[in-house]
């Protein structure tokens, strides 16, 4: 599992010296999104987790498009796209990096 691990960090920080923002903000989503669950894991179902990262997802791009200029329908479409990637990570590490023991 470490060298999973290691690949996929390494491939992050390669995505962000790219300049392939929205894998790198999905990551970053991904955990805000995990930070959440573990402080509102009494008041939060995990069926609403996707749901959580494409709103943090859309709010956070329109807030980025504000600083920069972009158009906000470009902002909202950017933002599914990392609330997705987000959604997508979250699954990936839940079943393949970090699976729960059982």
């Amino acid at each position: 599992m470490e060298e999973i691990e290691t690949q996929l960090v390494e491939s992050l920080v390669a995505s962000a010296r790219a300049g392939h923002w929205t894998i790198f903000a999905g990551f970053m989503l991904m955990c805000l999104l995990g930070i959440a669950r573990g402080l509102l894991k009494d008041n939060l179902p995990r069926k609403y987790l996707p749901l959580l990262a494409q709103v943090l997802g859309v709010m956070g791009s329109i807030a980025a498009s504000l600083t920069i200029g972009m158009d906000w329908p470009s902002a909202v479409i950017s933002g599914v796209a990392i609330g997705s990637t987000a959604s997508g990570l979250w699954s990936f590490v839940g079943k393949y990096v970090m699976p729960r023991k059982r």
